[in-house]
């Protein structure tokens, strides 16, 4: 992590970059402010970056929304702060070539530190779009301009801007996103070197600042927790072993719709890789951050994956009471995710599967679900129809099928509460019928 230390003497600070072993690929890098463009080399290759079609580095034009040569030109020096492309490996077009793992070199000038500001640009005509195959407007690459790890959770932004950054994944497979009001995620640390997207919201007034960190060089960065934020961390896992990631939160200060400084756009991983995220408004959410809520509520969680195989979905992190359930499209039962993991398989293609996420602040929510659902809160009953209805008729017994409460209950009402003073814990059965004569049944357990 960054620290303030002074430096003194004659010579270069070097610092090096690690690839990692494949077939060749892209990678998102950064490098310091002032070091040459020919400063980048495996010892032995040279590159001509002034032809695009035997170039291995890009730098990308928020102005018009595309990949271009290097602005400096051949003698060029790369700018502190910004994000290029490179490419590393074996170029099918000979172009390019070197044995890996390879190490990049570059020398760094030893100069005092400083913030990095950006103004960003904005363009209404990206090349690439969210996993809904929608356009998103002012796309920035950025990167890490200092020789050790940076946090993002520190960095100012302008209202302008939106408080999320997204970066290639640590297998180099898809993306991953960090929005900046996370503090207890550890993608909130970009590495070196690292190159990241940022997205402008407007056309003025937009800035990033990499701020310098005070944070002495014992420390290490740590895992916070914090009380005032519910959160879920849901991971997905296929036959490649490649897992993908989405996040939930619930806090006072977000609401239903797309928020600024909670909220992260998810954007599709490579072919062949699978994509969990969360929908809101029609709106895909790496990290969807929603209002607290009364007893329960219901979010859809969307899937794909081009590619055929078990996949097996799992409740990574939980942080704060609430209980999460899943509900498959075409069944009625819910799964507790606190204490299961779901399997289902895909058939590939580009088709979305959608299931249900319902969370409730209730110690257990029936684990069935059809027309309605149903809890026990205290020495209450709380039924709540899924959709509009005129009457609903409802008994309720014990597992021995003696009878303990009925009634009617009507649309007049979202949630209807049936005082239970005189049941004790155990296990009971509801039967809950409709205007038209159709029963559900459902078994419960009251604690």
């Amino acid at each position: 992590q960054l620290h303030h230390d002074e430096v003194s003497g004659i010579g270069n600070l070097y610092s090096e970059l690690y690839v990692p072993q494949g077939n060749g690929a892209w990678h998102y890098l950064s490098f310091p402010s002032g070091t040459p463009y020919t400063a980048i080399h495996d010892g032995v290759s040279r590159f001509n970056i002034t032809d695009p079609d035997e170039s291995p580095l890009f730098e990308w034009d928020a102005a018009v929304g595309d990949w271009v040569l290097p602005k400096g030109g051949a003698s060029g020096s790369f700018e502190g702060g910004k994000g290029y492309i490179v490419y590393m490996g074996q170029n099918a077009t000979g172009t390019y070539t070197t044995t890996l793992p390879a190490t990049l070199t570059l020398a760094l000038p030893l100069t005092s530190p400083q913030n990095q500001q950006l103004a960003l640009d904005y363009t209404a005509s990206p090349n690439f779009m969210n996993i809904n195959g929608t356009h998103i407007e002012g796309w920035n690459f950025i990167g890490n301009p200092f020789p050790s790890a940076y946090d993002l959770f520190q960095s100012a932004i302008s209202p302008n801007v939106l408080a999320s950054a997204v970066r290639r994944n640590a297998t180099n497979t898809g993306f991953e996103t960090y929005v900046f009001t996370e503090p207890h995620v550890a993608s909130r640390y970009i590495a070196p070197n690292q190159a990241i997207w940022v997205r402008s919201l407007s056309a003025a007034n937009a800035d990033f600042e990499w701020q310098l960190s005070k944070r002495s060089p014992q420390e290490t960065p740590i895992r916070t927790k914090n009380d005032e934020i519910t959160s879920f961390f849901l991971e997905v896992v296929g036959p490649q072993g490649v897992p993908d990631e989405t996040r939930i939160y619930f806090r006072d200060a977000a609401t239903n719709g797309f928020d600024r400084e909670y909220d992260g756009d998810k954007l599709p991983n490579d072919k062949g890789y699978p994509n969990l995220y969360t929908v809101t408004e029609n709106l895909p959410y790496a990290v969807n951050s929603l209002p607290y809520f009364d007893e329960l509520t219901v979010l859809p969680l969307a899937f794909t994956c081009d590619c055929n195989g078990l996949f097996r979905l799992r409740l990574k992190e939980k942080i704060g009471q609430y209980n999460i359930y899943l509900k498959e499209k075409n069944s009625s039962k819910l799964l507790d995710l606190t204490n299961e993991e779901f399997r289902f398989f895909s058939n590939g293609g580009d088709e979305e599967q959608v299931f249900e996420l319902v969370f409730s602040n209730q110690p257990r929510v029936a684990l069935d679900w059809k027309n309605y659902t149903a809890w026990f809160a205290q020495n209450s009953l709380f039924i709540r129809p899924v959709t509009a209805t005129n009457q609903l008729r409802y008994r309720l017994t014990d597992i021995q099928g003696r009878y303990m409460a009925n009634g009617s209950i009507n649309e007049s009402q979202s949630v209807f509460e049936i005082p239970l003073t005189y049941v004790a814990s155990g296990v009971y059965v509801l039967y809950v019928t409709s205007e038209e004569g159709g029963t559900e049944v459902i078994k419960m357990v009251k604690h």
